[in-house]
């Protein structure tokens, strides 16, 4: 079993946006101290409390202060952007540290403020379509008429973020990696099905059982158990 960290970048006091970064890249630089397999850094708008809103930026500076964790991005929301964009950037990436990303992608809707400033299409049918898109550019499955630069031969291998059998059917028949969002949908015998109708998908397309499920679930830690306990109610 691989146990990774996913940090939402939490903003402790106000305007403590220089802390709040430094705190997720100290807790970076610990996991790796650890020797957790990797850790995922989440994507928010429009939110208070949490600063992370353009995660592949920060996938860069956590590379460059760490040295062999993978970073992982929990994940991109694909429908605010354009998929030769983010091929692009993916590229850049994977050009600057090889081998050492995982790119997850996510449909959150995000606010509706935000919905309406980025014009973003939230329909499902739009989601798949474009994580189909930055695919194909990346790995240039298709022979496309347009290069994305940097033009590298590295090729990825995607991580769909779902909390419903229609994304686990959509991820099973196009070979993708899954984590199923516990922490968004936190119902056991939900979960199960879930991922009981990827496997099962996965398996009679590709006549393979899936090797990568994972589940992300909430964790509290502290030194202060009243404390601990008063967050855990959050």
């Amino acid at each position: 079993m691989k146990i990774s960290v996913l940090e939402h970048g939490v903003l402790t006091e106000k305007n403590g946006y220089k802390k709040a970064y430094k705190n997720l890249e100290n807790l970076c630089k610990f996991a790796e101290d650890l020797g957790f397999y990797s850790f995922w850094i989440s994507e928010q708008h429009d939110v208070n409390s949490l600063v992370i809103t353009n995660p592949l930026i920060l996938l860069n500076h956590l590379a460059n202060k760490t040295k062999k964790i993978h970073i992982g991005c929990g994940g991109i929301m694909l429908k605010h952007y354009q998929p030769f964009s983010i091929a692009e950037q993916i590229n850049t990436l994977n050009l600057l540290h090889e081998n050492r990303f995982i790119f997850g992608f996510g449909s959150n809707a995000s606010t509706p403020k935000i919905t309406k400033l980025l014009k973003s299409n939230q329909s499902n049918s739009s989601f798949y379509q474009k994580m189909i898109e930055t695919i194909d550019f990346v790995n240039n499955t298709k022979n496309l008429n347009v290069k994305v630069n940097p033009h590298i031969e590295q090729k990825i291998n995607p991580v769909m973020l779902i909390t419903s059998e229609q994304s686990a059917i959509f991820a099973a028949e196009n070979k993708f990696k899954i984590i199923y969002g516990w922490f968004l949908q936190p119902i056991k015998t939900y979960a199960k099905t879930v991922i009981q109708t990827y496997i099962d998908v996965y398996q009679k397309k590709w006549g393979f059982m899936p090797q990568d499920i994972g589940i992300s679930v909430n964790v509290v830690a502290g030194k202060i158990t009243k404390l601990l306990k008063t967050i855990e109610k959050l």
